[in-house]
């Protein structure tokens, strides 16, 4: 399990994310990355945004590459870590994958019912989350101002529970290289030396049409709570991206998600994984 514990302190810049932040000093408590999927309003939030022009940016638009990413003295790079970020003006597709993990091998179980205990822990290691990314301005007076800043609303994720929600926002800010085939992305929050949590630069790949050809798709669904209430399955969320030559398809968990309550720590539930960067079925639950 080293490949997520690394992951984790990246992004935690060695666990000074939560010391250097506060709810209503650094962030709302609307910019959390599951605030809208708690609430059940993200159908109605994303199509809101969807008809503001300030909502919306192009800025980001491909599918690209994570060359590096780094924070708390550890670093990740392609060598350990494969990702597809497909991003779109407003929809965005991010998964990543360990580099070492087998997984060709564990294709031909067939199934995830066919797999070991140990197989299905190797088939854990990934991570893949879904939503709208949202641009915006950086705070008056700020260190970051004058850049332009992302906060990720997520509506599909692999590190979500309604026990144990993320504390922190999923916001950055961004520097676009002169030609547009890559972008540095730097946390919004700073520790005590100022420097940003953490970072990462991102490539674009091959094909992706330099961001101009895109097509994004969510599912629609019913209710979950009238579907409860009837005694029917909830149906799962789902967020389909083209970008010029790649695709990925999120695909929500079935319900109900597991409550876990043995525990008093932050669970990450076991995904169930078809071929890679193709097909992820997630635990969360639609809304």
């Amino acid at each position: 399990m080293k490949w997520s514990a690394v992951q984790g302190h990246i992004v935690t810049g060695g666990g000074e994310l939560v010391a250097c932040t506060a709810e209503g000093r650094d962030f709302h408590k609307e910019e959390l990355p599951h605030y809208h999927l708690q609430m059940r309003s993200t159908r109605k939030q994303f199509e809101a945004w969807l008809q503001d022009p300030r909502c919306k940016s192009d800025l980001l638009c491909g599918c690209w590459s994570r060359p590096v990413f780094a924070g708390g003295w550890l670093h990740d790079s392609e060598s350990m870590t494969e990702a597809f970020n497909l991003q779109t003006p407003s929809l965005f597709i991010d998964m990543r994958f360990p580099v070492d993990r087998p997984t060709e091998h564990l294709r031909q179980a067939g199934s995830v019912e066919a797999c070991t205990d140990e197989e299905l822990m190797q088939l854990a290691q990934q991570h893949c989350f879904a939503g709208y990314s949202l641009p915006s301005k950086g705070v008056q007076g700020g260190l970051d101002a004058d850049k332009p800043h992302f906060t990720r609303h997520h509506i599909i994720d692999w590190n979500f529970h309604p026990r144990f929600l993320r504390p922190r926002p999923n916001k950055w800010w961004v520097q676009v290289s002169p030609d547009g085939q890559s972008f540095k992305e730097f946390y919004f929050a700073r520790n005590a030396l100022s420097l940003p949590v953490y970072f990462e630069q991102w490539r674009r790949r091959e094909g992706d049409s330099g961001g101009l050809k895109y097509l994004a798709a969510r599912r629609e669904v019913g209710c979950p709570i009238e579907a409860a209430a009837q005694g029917r399955e909830p149906e799962s969320d789902g967020l389909f991206i083209i970008m010029g030559n790649h695709f990925a398809f999120a695909k929500d968990r079935a319900q109900p998600v597991p409550d876990f309550s043995f525990a008093s720590v932050s669970v990450r539930p076991v995904m169930t994984v078809a071929p890679r960067n193709t097909l992820m079925s997630l635990p969360v639950r639609p809304c």
